[in-house]
C-alpha cells in the first residue's frame, strides 16, 4: 500500500528500454514487483490477446503472461517465479488465475500505483476543495454592508 503522506514517484514504462534496466543479470524481487506494476494493463479499455488459438481479454490492472515469460524477463527459474507470486498473493498484493494457456495476474488496488488515476484523484479533491471554499466565501455575510444598512435605518428614525 502506498502511504499518502509520502507521495509517489511516477516511473515511465519506457524505463524498461534503458540499458540499466536491461543489464544481463537476475532481477531482485523489488525489480520484479516494479516490472509487474509496469507490465499490467494500464488502459481502462481491455486489450485482446490471441494465445494458442484462444482470445483472452486483459483488463485494467491485469497481465496475461505465463510463468516462463515472467521468468525470462527476470532471469529466474519457473519455480522461483511461482514462489514469488505466491508470496505476493499471501501479502495481498496480487491475485492469480490460471487461464489454462497462460496466467492472469491481477494487481490488487492497481489504481494506487497508476499515476493517471492519482492525478485524477488530486484534481478531483482540488476541485472539491475549491468548490467548498467558494461556497463558504459566497455565503459569508459582509459585515460592512450590514453596518451601512443599520446606519441608514438609524438616520431615518
Amino acid at each position: 500500500m502506498i502511504a499518502d503522506d509520502k507521495g509517489y514517484v511516477a516511473i515511465w514504462r519506457k524505463l524498461t528500454d534503458h540499458w540499466l534496466w536491461n543489464e544481463d543479470r537476475e532481477k531482485t524481487r523489488a525489480e520484479a514487483w516494479i516490472d509487474i506494476i509496469m507490465q499490467v494493463q494500464h488502459s481502462k479499455e481491455p486489450s485482446k490477446h490471441l494465445i494458442r488459438g484462444r482470445i483472452i481479454f486483459c483488463h485494467y490492472g491485469e497481465s496475461i503472461k505465463a510463468l516462463d515469460t515472467w521468468g525470462s524477463r527476470w532471469k529466474w527459474k519457473k519455480g522461483k517465479v511461482r514462489t514469488f507470486l505466491k508470496l505476493l498473493e499471501k501479502d495481498g498484493q496480487i491475485e492469480t488465475v490460471n487461464e489454462t494457456v497462460t496466467l492472469r495476474l491481477i494487481v490488487c488496488n492497481y489504481k494506487d500505483y497508476d499515476a493517471k488515476a492519482q492525478s485524477k484523484k488530486t484534481v478531483s479533491s482540488t476541485q472539491n476543495a475549491r468548490r467548498t471554499h467558494d461556497q463558504g466565501t459566497q455565503n459569508a455575510p459582509d459585515k460592512n454592508v450590514k453596518n451601512v444598512n443599520n446606519e441608514k435605518n438609524e438616520n431615518k428614525s
